[in-house]
Order: C-alpha cells, then structure tokens, then sequence
C-alpha cells in the first residue's frame, strides 16, 4: 500500500491531515462490505459501519491507487482530521 500524508486541498490551513480512505466492495460477504484503509496505521480492514466526528470528507471518483483500482473501487472517501 501506498502511504499517503498530504493535506485537505479544500481545508483552510494545513491542519488537517488524510487519515482513511474509504470504498465499497460488493463482492465482499455481507454486512462487512465497507473497506477502510488507515492511512496513518497503513492497515486495511472491513466494517458495516465507519463514525468518525469532528473530520471533512472529500470523495473522488476514478482513483489512481492501486489495490483499490484493482478490486473496481470507483468512488472514494478521503476522510480527514485535524493533525
């Protein structure tokens, strides 16, 4: 996996930092079909559910990192917190 550390392009200042990158895999056994990749940990797991307060979200379509372009991920969600 590729680390990513780069600030929110639309966030005022540099305080807030990506944290995890969020996309759905429909092929993966219900209710677990979200996949999570902390970026800070470097770790990827599944979930039903993600909260997280006090974040902004930004989504992307078409991404360029690899492990998720190769499961079909199409839409991601960049959540960030402050650093």
């Amino acid at each position: 996996m590729t680390k990513q550390h780069h600030t929110c392009p639309d966030c005022e200042g540099a305080a807030w930092v990506l944290a995890y990158r969020l996309r759905y895999k429909k092929t993966l056994e219900a209710p677990n079909r979200i996949v999570v990749w902390d970026v800070r940990k470097d770790i990827e797991y599944t979930t039903d559910r993600f909260s997280f307060k006090d974040c902004k979200i930004e989504m992307s379509y078409e991404n360029g990192i690899k492990q998720e372009k190769r499961c079909g991920a199409k839409v991601i969600l960049e959540v960030y917190v402050r650093a």
